[in-house]
């Protein structure tokens, strides 16, 4: 029987790949067409949500070139900005922005381009990204130039993908820093692994997980090289838009935060363990707990990293990974991800691009056939997790596509699935942590 399966591998492939395509293609479509017919902004006019982070960034960049830059964050200036540049109908709603300071000198490049042209550009800027430093980890780790693409096209066509492409979201952006913070991790270059953590912090709400690998394995080089490009970045960010908003970003983030307090489609469209928790939760309870539970599992993965061995790493001319840690780094890492996409307080369904990066990092067969014979259970249950994740997606948006929590929420439960299964094989994987 096994024999056989494998045999008709290639055929149960293409049928897997038949019924995924669909409804990407659709999708993809749908923004194509959006932008050669030039409808961008009437686009945003009739659906207010679709390009919506975009348009945000966008009109920000342009506070960047006006004499109101040192109000980046006064909501008001953001809503005059986000109803001058950003959209085409005035909007009454502040979509606030509180990106970190130094976010916004990426965007304003962007902002000397007219919108839709400064979408596409975006777009096709950060996928370009993503996908170059998901290469780099791919091949770092074993995959054959063709797996690396196939596990390309999986991303591209998944839900959480097309989100993030709707909405004009960063999430490639950050892909792209995780996957050459993996890389350089795997690779012994500590100056890029911490330049990589420190920019990573464009979603600060991911650089808990990122430092508990540097922490216990001491790499202090990378926490310094870190250290000393995020007060270079904030230092360039001071220039146009003030000290005081550099001071005082982290009163900016609390604001944010409370904000989203009384916004209830907010706590529907988490798909992290913080959705749950809010919705059965009085919210500042929710937050709590929420932050507990980063804490507890922060000290899991130290733990976790505390007893890897340190790794010997090879001289940038030797090329590869040193055999002792062809398995465990990379699968330490790709918990270390899975963690923080599933127990951060503030993800969204377009972060979940991320989990592109655990798949690079551990997936040894790109064919959901061929995965099913992957031993032992634990490392086959995770590979075909990862590989039915854009199929599940959509069924899922299709099952529920008028039912957000449900949509949303299923999700979630996904994600603390692949949690759950990425922790029992880093247990299984060393004997002594399973004792």
């Amino acid at each position: 029987m096994s024999s056989l399966r494998l045999r008709l591998a290639p055929l149960l492939d293409a049928l897997y790949m038949g019924l995924l395509l669909p409804a990407p293609i659709y999708c993809f479509w749908q923004i194509l067409y959006v932008l050669i017919t030039n409808q961008f902004l009437a686009t945003a006019a009739r659906m207010p949500t679709v390009f919506l982070d975009f348009r945000k960034y966008y009109s920000m960049g342009h506070i960047l070139y006006s004499n109101l830059a040192d109000h980046v964050y006064d909501p008001a200036t953001q809503l005059q900005f986000f109803n001058s540049y950003g959209t085409a109908v005035p909007s009454q709603t502040s979509y606030y922005s509180e990106y970190p300071p130094y976010f916004l000198l990426l965007l304003a490049p962007y902002a000397l381009l007219p919108v839709d042209l400064a979408y596409v550009v975006w777009c096709l800027s950060s996928v370009a990204l993503a996908s170059a430093g998901l290469w780099l980890l791919g091949k770092t780790c074993g995959l054959s130039s063709k797996q690396v693409l196939v596990l390309l096209a999986g991303l591209l066509v998944s839900v959480p993908t097309w989100q993030s492409l709707m909405l004009g979201q960063s999430s490639f952006f950050l892909l792209a820093i995780i996957a050459i913070y993996c890389w350089s991790w795997l690779k012994g270059r500590d100056t890029i692994c911490g330049i990589a953590m420190a920019l990573s912090t464009i979603k600060l709400q991911y650089i808990f997980f990122l430092c508990m690998p540097v922490v216990a394995q001491k790499r202090w080089r990378v926490l310094a090289a870190a250290f000393v490009c995020e007060v270079l970045l904030l230092v360039s960010s001071a220039l146009p838009i003030g000290w005081k908003n550099v001071v005082g970003y982290p009163f900016v983030i609390l604001r944010a935060d409370r904000d989203n307090a009384h916004d209830t489609q907010f706590h529907e469209i988490l798909v992290s363990l913080r959705e749950p928790l809010t919705l059965l939760l009085p919210y500042s309870v929710a937050f709590l707990v929420s932050m507990i539970v980063v804490g507890f599992s922060c000290f899991a993965l130290f733990k976790f990293w505390r007893q890897e061995p340190a790794s010997s790493h090879p001289s940038p001319a030797a090329g590869g990974l040193p055999p002792q840690n062809l398995d465990s780094q990379p699968l330490l890492l790709a918990c270390t991800v899975t963690f923080a996409v599933a127990l951060s307080p503030h993800t969204h369904l377009h972060d979940c691009v991320l989990l592109a990066v655990p798949a690079a990092l551990t997936l040894q067969a790109l064919s959901p056939v061929r995965a099913l014979s992957i031993q032992p259970v634990g490392k086959r249950v995770w590979h075909l997790a990862l590989l039915l994740y854009p199929l599940f997606g959509w069924v899922v948006w299709a099952l529920f596509s008028r039912v957000p929590l449900l949509k949303f929420s299923s999700f979630t439960l996904f994600n603390v699935f692949l949690l759950i299964v990425a922790v029992r094989i880093a247990i299984a994987h060393r004997p002594d942590m399973a004792q």
